[in-house]
């Protein structure tokens, strides 16, 4: 029976030494946060879309923007450009904000 990758990963990642591994465990951390910021940023736009009574459809008319990218932008799946965040705000009729991540994590607890 073949390995799983998990299993031949786990292996490998046994055999690392202290800076190997703290190496390894920022990386994750940092895709991981590049994960969750992408979940993120498709939610508040579906949010937006749907308190706005649109569909896809309906937003990629508005915007320009094709249904499937937008599809993907809100799955976390796509990587929009600034361009096309900016399409999807003014259909929206919003705009992108930078918000302090204690501010993030204090609205969301």
């Amino acid at each position: 029976m073949a390995r799983s990758f998990d299993a031949y990963a786990d292996q490998l990642a046994g055999n690392w030494n202290p800076a190997t591994r703290a190496v390894a465990d920022q990386a994750a951390a940092f895709f991981a946060a590049q994960v969750t910021a992408q979940l993120d940023l498709g939610a508040q736009i579906a949010q937006a879309r749907i308190g706005s009574h649109l569909s896809q459809t309906d937003l990629g008319v508005r915007s320009g923007v094709p249904q499937p990218e937008i599809s993907r932008i809100e799955r976390g799946a796509g990587n929009p450009t600034r361009e096309t965040l900016n399409k999807l705000a003014t259909a929206l009729n919003a705009r992108f904000v930078l918000v302090p991540l204690a501010a993030v994590d204090v609205a969301q607890h």
